[in-house]
């Protein structure tokens, strides 16, 4: 999956170990990927694709950070973009124009003000084909 928006043809390079649905993506099944860690040369961290999901609410955050919550299936999850409000990932979030997109990322636990939440970590998004 690359940022393949406007037509670009996408890019090699970013690996996916499964497609995730939002109603899959538990707090559960992210402590379990938890588990397998710590994640880094010789252990990469699993990456998911979230296909032909909806951006149903985006903002940004910070200085040009993207805070969506994604739908598919039934199913919601809330999901960031780092240092994407300037770039077509980013843009591609804000404009929540109805078009499906694949986002692929990283399932995380968020803890904040004392809560705990699942969240999707975006790495970058494509254009899905209409209808499917």
């Amino acid at each position: 999956v690359d940022a393949m928006l406007g037509g670009a043809v996408p890019q090699p390079g970013l690996a996916i170990d499964a497609p995730l649905m939002p109603l899959a993506g538990t707090i559960e099944l992210a402590e379990q990927i938890g588990r397998i860690g710590p994640f880094g040369i010789g252990n990469p961290e699993p990456r998911f694709v979230l296909p032909n999901v909806r951006v149903e609410y985006a903002s940004r955050v910070g200085e040009d950070h993207v805070r969506c919550t994604l739908s598919a299936g039934g199913g919601k999850m809330a999901a960031i973009s780092f240092r994407s409000a300037g770039n077509p990932v980013g843009q591609a979030l804000l404009q929540r124009d109805g078009m499906p997109l694949h986002v692929a990322g990283a399932l995380r636990i968020n803890r904040w003000q004392g809560k705990t939440a699942v969240q999707f970590q975006i790495d970058d998004v494509a254009a899905a084909e209409k209808g499917g």
